[in-house]
């Protein structure tokens, strides 16, 4: 699979790399970072990162079955000599664990080329480029970690079994269909709380209790991310599988 879409993927590191860059380039010009607030700006490149990380991931999963989308391409993968849950598993562990891995590689690396672009190339000494590295350990805490890695684990597998259902424009369909259903869930909320009675509406007070650690948290959003990306990675799975047998025939 990798050979036969090598340049594809490549290309994709290469246009996720440039967006990364100019990412950076777009908050250090914008915010002209000092020394008194250069860990700001780093802190705010982490957030930016954090949005594309989401976007590309999706992205991402919609590319996993997209080599179906046609006829000749479909016999390419049904014909390789691999078992079911082998070709799977080869387009998983592509899309979802090669590109969380690389994302982290080419996000150094664009933060890298930030600091020499500035410090060297245009020679901007009013510039303070920290290195990502050196954000004050509250950056990190503040990270919220778990979130952001049960909604990558969540939204990459729908995207992936969008791509399933609909091998042309995936991602366009994926979304819509997404969009219509959260906006139905948002409405039968907002019905349902305009008919409970006014005190019955709430909750917070679950986040007040002082056992709760912010690690605990991350570690429940995580959780939830994993349970759910592997129902429906299952059912992906399983409609591949239902997928191959019918093309055959």
């Amino acid at each position: 699979m990798l050979r036969e879409n090598w340049r594809e993927l490549v290309m994709s590191l290469v246009m996720l790399e440039g967006a990364l860059l100019l990412m950076m380039i777009f908050f250090t010009l914008v915010t002209g970072p000092t020394e008194a607030d250069s860990l700001d700006v780093a802190a705010l490149q982490v957030e930016g990162g954090k949005a594309l990380f989401m976007v590309f991931g999706c992205i991402a999963g919609s590319m996993m079955f997209g080599g179906m989308s046609t006829p000749r391409l479909r016999l390419s993968v049904l014909m390789t000599p691999a078992s079911t849950l082998e070709k799977y598993a080869a387009r998983w562990m592509t899309y979802v664990i090669v590109y969380a891995v690389s994302f982290v590689v080419l996000f150094v690396l664009a933060d890298i080329l930030n600091f020499v672009i500035f410090s060297v190339v245009l020679r901007q000494a009013d510039f303070v480029i920290p290195f990502l590295g050196t954000l004050r350990p509250e950056c990190y805490e503040l990270f919220h970690w778990g979130l952001y890695g049960g909604m990558y684990l969540i939204f990459t597998s729908i995207f992936a079994l969008g791509s399933l259902l609909w091998p042309k424009k995936s991602l366009l369909k994926t979304f819509f269909a997404l969009a219509v259903i959260m906006l139905v869930y948002w409405m039968i909320g907002y019905w349902a709380s305009t008919m409970a009675p006014e005190a019955a509406i709430g909750g917070g007070y679950i986040l007040e209790d002082r056992n709760i650690t912010a690690d605990g948290i991350n570690k429940a959003w995580f959780t939830i991310g994993l349970i759910l990306s592997i129902i429906i990675y299952v059912l992906s799975y399983y409609r591949f599988k239902e997928s191959e047998i019918i093309d055959r025939w």
